[in-house]
């Protein structure tokens, strides 16, 4: 073939090598290695950026990349899309005849020849025929294009059609084997190729045989899909790929089947061979030979008990991960060798009643996480169909209070309760219904490495309050009658303590729900017994596939996935008990200061005593289900003495009307101040709620009455406090126009001013103030601002996410919002902290700093209040049926709520106005309210929900004492402190 001058010669390019040490420039200024090869925009500008991504400074290494919003990086790629389409499309392009072929064919071909190149490899060469089936002896799989100049387009082709023959059994050159190869269809993880196949006839001795062809073909790295005479095979990284789909998917065998002849055509994706069938086989066989593998097993028909399982590093394992005196323990200390167990079945992994190999048995027969299956299917046939178990407690599946369908309707299984693994031997296959028996089944079997071993285990089940009712008679018969069983050696429990899982617990009785506590039995910790309700939550998912196969592909595959989720959880372990231990160790610092703070308000120490009497006796009798009836729970209130809503209101009430007693003088004036102060915020909240076309005339009359209210304040106010604030402010600019060399011009501001002020009503968003250091310093270096003498409100307003009291915006509201809020009620706090500090004005701080203390510990108790009965119809709501009923249920609850953001948002702005007035940031009395501080606190264990207890408890319940009833003599310091029993 003529050597032909090319029209386009390829150009080639390399990556600038980039230094570690910044190169200079003449300059002295390090030049950018990358500003050569940056992105041209459209217009082909070689100095033009696209992305942003630089910010023109000179670098010796590449910018470091900046997480973009999504809206960011679509804008970004609209830009390159033009161009990136168009490369997307040079690849596409045909040759550029003539075309010379690789090295070392010395051809050069033409238009008139066919020309090839491969669609997997990177850069790949355009061949031609024999050099293209020559380079993939070793990528036998590959996909090929052949150039089609009629059509203008690459075309798929097989390797197999252009002469490529796999030979087996030799690594370097041909089989002399007179044998033809063979024509067999190749599963892989791009496509299914029909290869052809020559399998190697030689022996290394006369009277040894070949090795057989399935041995052959996983030599190759292909795995067969028979064992006689294979016709199939599928790659051995394929099975590897679809197994990690399927765990992590999880895809189904049909749609990986599916989705692998779409690859290799698709156009016509049924032309290609469908092997959902043989797939499914060989997966099973391929899985059962990785977990033998794992664990170290021969693959034989009998494997030991559990055998091929991942079991639990953590849990108590004798002679492995044990103290080597556990043994000799107190009591006291036994459950540090306890083991923590679940107990929970499950109907979503059923088995459809249909035809199928009633003889198929697993591969993983007794040694996954399913009982000896053998040993189960003579248990089931001797014992009684379960029925619906009696209950006086709830009526959950595990009753048999169900409908079930199927010849398998579920599965009933043991998980460990603290590290989420499936324990080995336990999951049993249901047949009507979770019946205790098959319970009994599930736990005498998982249970065998621990039962002649460890001396306490902790068992959680959603109904053990009715299991445990005759578990000692349904043990004895099953002694009696399955003492021979091989996977049952022994029967005999050690002490259990019997807990409902605290998701559960709700559903339960007061008796059984608090008695059965995960939350009140010594020793448990924060196990919440709800491990298998995790696992299943990702375990259900794969009911899809299980529920259409056979019994025992449907156990090997089910052994399959927990044994995967048992190695991950391996591997993650470390990460999480060591996060695990610093929640805890934060968890029981704060809890032994709160229970520290709450004992130190308690002067009666004789009752404190009794209190941990009865705990004490309590956490010792709480472990014997029989003496729970006679039990006194420390836990539970007495709802006798609980004062009720209807009587605390009354009392604040009574408390409040005497608090508002007439004063003379200065103190007369700072209280009718604060009462205006906060008639001025409600009337503002009420006009925000009320639309502005349509005012209620008794609000509009009640607004009048406060301006008028207010005039008349502000005449006394100027009287009595007045004179002592302009007498502080002139001390004040006097000592600012004698150490400032530029005295301000302003004047004092007349006390006539202070009464309906546009400006000063800023003075009225009561957020944090500077503390009193940085005031200090301020002072001392700073002029007097613009504000002076009233203190800086700029930052005054905020979010609540941050404590603040919300802004309030005047964009839209009404006229009448517009009057109310342009007024100011000027209290000694509104005044820079300068003036505040001046003798004279000493007695007025202290005055308002006290009746700023009473309103703010009321503005507590007030938001206690209505957290208590906002959680109070919360649980009344639960109760009542009736769309009116709930209707009125869930206005109540708005209306509180509307309660709790008030007194939320008053407590916010006293706190600030006493910072203003020098009080500490840091003061533990009145602390800063976020948002997750106004959240309730539920003594009574009958309401706690799931997590509370793990939560750290709201600040504004730290102080409280306990009220007997209306009358009792602690019950006026019961409101003189500020606190609140909450009796829901």
């Amino acid at each position: 073939m003529a050597d032909k001058k090319r029209k386009a010669a390829p150009v080639y390019f390399k990556m600038p090598m980039v230094s570690r040490d910044p190169v200079l420039s003449s300059a002295g200024k390090p030049l950018d290695p990358w500003a050569g090869i940056r992105a041209p925009s459209s217009t082909h500008s070689p100095h033009v950026e696209l992305d942003g991504e630089h910010d023109g400074t000179s670098s010796a290494h590449p910018p470091q990349k900046k997480a973009k919003a999504p809206s960011e990086r679509m804008k970004q790629f609209l830009r390159w899309a033009g161009r990136v389409q168009s490369t997307i499309l040079e690849r596409e392009e045909g040759p550029v005849y003539p075309v010379r072929c690789t090295a070392p064919c010395p051809s050069v071909i033409t238009s008139e020849e066919t020309v090839y190149r491969c669609f997997d490899c990177y850069h790949p060469p355009i061949e031609c025929q024999s050099c293209v089936v020559a380079a993939h002896q070793r990528n036998p799989f590959h996909r090929v294009e052949e150039w089609q100049p009629a059509l203008g387009f690459w075309q798929r082709r097989s390797l197999f059609d252009l002469g490529l023959v796999i030979q087996l059994g030799h690594r370097e050159g041909p089989c002399y084997s007179s044998d033809p190869p063979r024509r067999t269809t190749i599963v892989h993880e791009h496509g299914i190729h029909s290869a052809l196949i020559k399998f190697c006839e030689c022996r290394k001795d006369v009277d040894e045989p070949s090795i057989p062809q399935p041995l052959q073909l996983i030599k190759f790295g292909l795995f067969p899909g028979s064992w006689r005479t294979p016709e199939t095979a599928f790659t051995i990284n394929g099975l590897r790929d679809y197994h990690l789909l399927s765990l992590q998917s999880p895809i189904t065998a049909m749609d990986y089947v599916a989705y692998l002849r779409r690859s290799t055509d698709g156009v016509q994706p049924d032309e290609a061979k469908d092997r959902y069938r043989e797939l499914n086989t060989a997966m099973r066989e391929f899985t059962f030979l990785r977990s033998a593998r794992r664990a170290s097993q021969e693959p034989k028909e009998e494997l030991p008990q559990g055998g091929l399982a991942v079991r639990c590093p953590a849990c108590p394992q004798p002679g492995v991960n044990m103290a080597p005196d556990w043994d000799k323990r107190l009591d006291e200390d036994a459950y540090l060798d306890t083991l923590f167990y679940s107990v929970d079945g499950n109907f979503h992994h059923s088995q459809k009643m249909k035809p199928m190999d009633p003889n198929d048995a697993p591969l993983t027969k007794g040694a996954g996480y399913f009982v000896h299956e053998d040993d189960f299917a003579e248990y089931q046939a001797r014992v009684k169909p379960p029925k619906k178990e009696d209950s006086s407690c709830n009526k959950f599946a595990a009753l048999g209070h169900g409908r079930y369908t199927g010849r398998v309707s579920g599965i009933v299984g043991m998980t460990c309760s603290r590290h989420m693994f499936v324990i080995p031997n336990s999951l049993v296959d249901l047949v009507a219904g979770e019946g205790f028996a098959w319970g009994d089944f599930s736990q005498l079997s998982g249970l065998q490495p621990w039962l002649h071993v460890l001396k306490l285990l902790c068992r959680g089940y959603d109904v053990n309050c009715q299991y445990d009712v005759k578990f000692a008679l349904r043990l004895a018969e099953f002694r009696r009658n399955f003492s021979h069983l091989k996977s049952v050696k022994t029967t005999h429990f050690p002490p259990t303590r019997s807990l409902i899982p605290k998701f559960h617990a709700a559903a339960h009785t007061v008796m059984c729900g608090v008695y059965r506590s995960y939350n009140y039995t010594p020793g448990v910790g924060m196990t919440d017994g709800e491990a298998a309700e995790r696992i299943w939550a990702a375990f259900n998912a794969l009911a899809i596939r299980t529920k259409e196969m056979t019994a025992g592909h449907r156990h090997d595959v089910i052994n399959d996935f927990h044994s995967d989720m048992n190695v991950r959880r391996v591997h993650s372990m470390p990460q999480a008990l060591a996060a695990k231990h610093r929640n805890a160790r934060l968890q029981l610092a704060d809890a032994a200061n709160h229970l520290e703070a709450m004992e130190s308000k308690i002067e009666d120490k004789a009752t404190l005593q009794e209190w941990r009497r009865a705990e004490a006796e309590w956490e010792c009798a709480v472990l014997d289900p029989a003496k729970h009836k006679k039990l006194r729970n420390p836990y539970l209130l007495d709802k006798s003495k609980g004062l009720t809503e209807k009587q605390l209101v009354d009392m604040m009430n009574r408390m409040r009307e005497a608090r508002k007693e007439q004063s003379i003088g200065p103190l007369g004036v700072i209280h009718q101040g604060l009462v205006l102060e906060r008639q001025r915020e409600q009337l503002l909240d009420e006009l925000e709620g009320d639309n502005s076309d349509n005012i209620s005339q008794g609000l509009t009359l009640r607004c009048g009455e406060y301006i008028s209210r207010l005039a008349a304040w502000t005449t006394s106010r100027d009287t009595c406090i007045g004179p002592l604030i302009n007498a502080a402010e002139k001390l004040v600019r006097e000592k600012d126009a004698s150490t400032d060399p530029h005295p301000s011009d302003a004047e004092p501001l007349s006390p006539s001013s202070s009464g309906t002020s546009s400006r000063v009503h800023r003075s009225m968003r009561i957020v944090p103030y500077l503390p009193p250091d940085l005031q200090n310093e301020s002072c001392a270096d700073s002029r007097l601002g613009p504000d002076f003498p009233f203190r800086d409100t700029q930052h005054d307003c905020g979010s609540i996410e941050k404590g603040l009291p919300p802004v309030r915006s005047p964009t839209g509201k009404s006229d009448l919002w517009q009057d109310v809020y342009n007024t100011t009620v000027l209290l000694p706090s509104a005044y820079d902290i300068r003036v505040l500090r001046q003798t004279c004005m000493q007695d007025m701080v202290k005055l308002e700093d006290e009746l700023r203390r009473a309103q703010a510990r009321d503005a507590l108790d007030d938001l206690r209040t209505a957290i208590i009965g906002r959680e109070a119809y919360k649980i009344q709501k639960k109760h009542v049926a009736g769309k009116k009923h709930t209707s009125r249920a869930t206005f109540n609850i708005r209306n509180m709520e509307d309660d709790v953001r008030e007194a939320a948002n008053r407590y916010r702005r006293l706190r600030i106005a006493l910072i203003a007035l020098g009080m500490e940031e840091s003061d533990d009395t009145f602390r800063l309210l976020w948002r997750g501080d106004v959240a309730r606190y539920t003594l009574d264990a009958q309401h706690k929900v799931l997590g509370e207890s793990s939560q750290s408890k709201p600040w504004i319940w730290e102080h409280y004492t306990y009220a007997a009833a209306e009358g009792d003599a602690q019950y006026q310091s019961f409101y003189d402190d500020g606190g609140y029993l909450l009796i829901i």
